[in-house]
C-alpha cells in the first residue's frame, strides 16, 4: 500500500459528517443501522482524511430493518441469503460495495457534476432539477442543497469534476477494507462474510461495480456459493446498461474470446462459524 500512513477501521456515528454519504439512505435510517450494526461499513483513512469505503449490512432471518437498503444498493442475492435459499448460517455480514478514491471532496464533485447535467436540461430550473435529481439512485439532496450547487455552478462556471482520486487505486486499499470487515465480523459473532465477486480482468466494471474480483475474495479465503447455472446470456450490464468505459471493455474482453458466462458476478462467502 503507497499511502503507508492510511488506516483501516470500522465507521462510528461520531466520524459520519467525515464520510462521503453516496449510497447510505437517509440520516435517520442511517442512525437506526448504527443502533442496529454497530456500524455502516469499514472507511481507510489518510489522517483525517477517509479515502475509501466499504458498505456493509446485517442480515438475519427475520430482519426487520430489510427496507433500509433500497433495492438498486442491494446485491442481486442478498434476498436469497435472508431467505436461507443459499442454506448460510446467519446471522450474515454482507458487503453492499467497495469505493476506493472516493472523498468528501470527490462525492461533491460528482453531485455538482449530475446536477450541471439535469440543470441544463431544465434551464436552469431549481425546482425541476431538484424534482429530476430526487429520481436518481443513490442521490440525497433536499432542495436547498440543490438551489445552492446551482448557484456554485453559475458562479465558478465549472464544467470539470474529479468524481474518483486514481491516487488511492492498486494500493491494496480495497483488499484492506475486506480484512478489516472479516476481522471485525468474527469479532462481533457474525457467522459468514458475504460478498459479491466481479468477474476476474474487468476492472472497469469492477470499480464502476464497487465489488472487488472474485480471485481478491478468494486470496482471502472466502469460496464462492453454488448458484445455478448463469447459462450462456451476457449480464445485464454488459448488454448495455453500463457507462461506455465498462462497454469497452466488454466490447475488448469478447473480440478476444471471452465466454459469455466469465462475464457474471460469483457470491462469495466466507464461514466463520
Amino acid at each position: 500500500m503507497r499511502h503507508m500512513e492510511i488506516t483501516i477501521r470500522p465507521i462510528t456515528a461520531d466520524e459520519i459528517d467525515r464520510v462521503p454519504l453516496r449510497c447510505w439512505p437517509d440520516r435517520e435510517a442511517i442512525a437506526r443501522l448504527f443502533t442496529r450494526q454497530g456500524t455502516i461499513g469499514m472507511g481507510a483513512w489518510e489522517q483525517e482524511k477517509c479515502v475509501a469505503q466499504l458498505h456493509g449490512y446485517r442480515i438475519t432471518e427475520p430482519d426487520d430493518l430489510w427496507e433500509i437498503w433500497p433495492d438498486w444498493n442491494r446485491p442481486h442475492w442478498a434476498e436469497k441469503v435472508r431467505t436461507g435459499e443459499f442454506h448460510l448460517p446467519t446471522p450474515a455480514w454482507c458487503h453492499a460495495c467497495f469505493h476506493v478514491g472516493r472523498t468528501r471532496d470527490t462525492h461533491h464533485d460528482e453531485l455538482l457534476q449530475r446536477v450541471l447535467w439535469l440543470a441544463y436540461q431544465s434551464d436552469w430550473d431549481i425546482d425541476r432539477t431538484y424534482t429530476d435529481i430526487s429520481k436518481l439512485d443513490g442521490v440525497f439532496l433536499s432542495r436547498t442543497e440543490v438551489e445552492q450547487m446551482i448557484k456554485e455552478l453559475q458562479e465558478s462556471g465549472r464544467r470539470s469534476f474529479v468524481t474518483e482520486a486514481p491516487e488511492y487505486r492498486s494500493q491494496g486499499i480495497g483488499t484492506a477494507l475486506c480484512q478489516e470487515s472479516v476481522r471485525w465480523a468474527r469479532d462481533h459473532d457474525f457467522a459468514v462474510v458475504v460478498g459479491s465477486g466481479a468477474p476476474d480482468g474487468l476492472f472497469e466494471f469492477a470499480v464502476w461495480a464497487g465489488n472487488l474480483p472474485w480471485t481478491s475474495y478468494s486470496n482471502i479465503g472466502f469460496e464462492p456459493v453454488p448458484v445455478e447455472s448463469t447459462g450462456a446470456e451476457l449480464p445485464g450490464w454488459a448488454q448495455g446498461n453500463s457507462p461506455p468505459q465498462v462497454m469497452a471493455a466488454v466490447r475488448t474482453a469478447l473480440a478476444g474470446g471471452r465466454p459469455t458466462h466469465e462475464f457474471h458476478e460469483r457470491p462469495m462467502v466466507l464461514k466463520l462459524k
